[in-house]
């Protein structure tokens, strides 16, 4: 499983104020059950559920005022590529790398659903990295972005 959001680009770089209130992951859905399960075992106060979309399921968690989202990598989706580049090892949790982190966020940027928080987090990356290495699959993501996002309306 990969840690992605906030909490990764705060672990890139400590010292780079950006409000972390959550936890994101991306996993197989094997991995995602298994860490729900396990989180259950210690805590009886965890809730959570999913969302299917077309290309996307999500699964929600809440522990101890704590709010998790969970990526279940589909077949040939931009989250299993992801895991391909940064997690090779089913059940290890890794941080996604700051390239990652970049194709990200660079797939919903141009949303207006997007917050100002991910605005600043987007162009603090764009000055460190100056292009996206992943072009080819932030180009993936931003189709299954707005298929998602236009799904809700």
């Amino acid at each position: 499983m990969l840690i992605i959001g906030s909490r990764a680009l705060q672990f890139h770089f400590p010292d780079y104020k950006s409000e972390v209130k959550d936890w994101d992951f991306i996993g197989t859905e094997n991995e995602i059950v298994n860490w729900l399960k396990e989180a259950k075992k210690k805590d009886n106060g965890i809730f959570y559920d999913f969302v299917e979309y077309v290309n996307l399921k999500l699964y929600y968690a809440k522990i101890n005022d704590i709010d998790y989202e969970f990526y279940v990598s589909k077949e040939n989706s931009s989250d299993q590529h992801y895991l391909k580049i940064d997690n090779d090892k089913e059940g290890l949790v890794n941080y996604a790398s700051v390239e990652v982190l970049y194709s990200i966020l660079g797939s919903f940027i141009h949303r207006n659903e997007v917050n100002k928080k991910h605005i600043l987090d987007y162009n603090f990356l764009k000055n460190i990295l100056k292009k996206d290495n992943l072009e080819y699959i932030t180009n993936k993501r931003i189709l299954e972005t707005d298929i998602r996002f236009d799904s809700l309306k």
